[in-house]
């Protein structure tokens, strides 16, 4: 006689292989980056540019468009100070590109697109520079795929 699950069993086991896989994935995403220590040893191209985004009262919205390949990522840096208020939207021509969000002085992520989805909306609770990151995950890298995307940034008061 063959035995069958229960219908809990089966999702609590469901909820376990979810789960597995997605902090394997979080894991790999959370630094802030898409360049895997074994991808770094096997000589994978990384290029990382950063462009200072010039945010003023007179300008507080902006659209940043760009490409990435491969390993490429670009890092946008924006001032903000305490209490302003930063939104980013994030569109992109290839579903394995991404932005993250680093706060001031943080070598972490606060803000991991991979994980939660493609906008971003923040009260600022530190003065100093946010670095928003754009990258493509590792499988598409490798891959040497492209993504040219779209990136709305607006910091107001």
């Amino acid at each position: 006689m063959v035995m069958f699950p229960s219908s809990s069993r089966l999702r609590a086991l469901a909820a376990c292989l979810i789960l597995t896989v997605f902090s394997v994935h979080a894991a790999d995403n959370l630094r802030g980056n898409n360049i895997s220590p074994s991808a770094a040893k096997s000589g994978a191209q990384s290029e990382r540019r950063s462009e200072k985004v010039g945010l003023t009262q007179d300008r507080a919205v902006v659209a940043l468009e760009g490409v990435i390949s491969g390993y490429q990522t670009v890092d946008y840096l924006v001032d903000g100070h305490v209490g302003q208020i930063l939104t980013i939207s994030f569109q992109s021509s290839n579903l394995a590109s991404y932005f993250n969000v680093l706060e001031p002085n943080a070598d972490v992520a606060s803000f991991n697109g991979a994980m939660l989805g493609n906008s971003y909306t923040k009260k600022l609770s530190a003065d100093g520079g946010y670095t928003i990151r754009v990258y493509m995950m590792r499988n598409a890298a490798a891959r040497k795929e492209k993504a040219s995307y779209t990136l709305n940034v607006s910091l107001i008061e």
